[in-house]
């Protein structure tokens, strides 16, 4: 349960560190020593991290599925003797 908890707040956090980095990359100095966040777009980065968040558990949940596994027939084994058979 924890690692679901914290693939989702990681996954939440991601458009907010796409912005800041976003911010640097464009050189706003001005932005990088008062903060990064103070004209940020809050609700649009809190929307796209719910939506990165809530696709990120749905795609982790189809990809770990677990599918019924292979079980081979029951039958005579290679190399080890099998009781004779009674003739009726």
């Amino acid at each position: 349960m924890a690692r679901v908890a914290l693939t989702a707040i990681l996954l939440f956090a991601i458009p907010f560190l796409v912005y800041a980095l976003y911010v640097a990359a464009r050189g706003r100095k001005a932005a990088l020593s008062k903060g990064v966040m103070d004209k940020a777009p809050v609700r649009g980065l809190i929307i796209a991290g719910i939506i990165t968040a809530v696709a990120g558990v749905i795609g982790f949940a189809i990809l770990t599925q677990r599918g019924p596994s292979y079980e081979p027939p029951v039958g005579p084994r290679v190399g080890v003797e099998q009781p004779a058979a009674r003739p009726e």
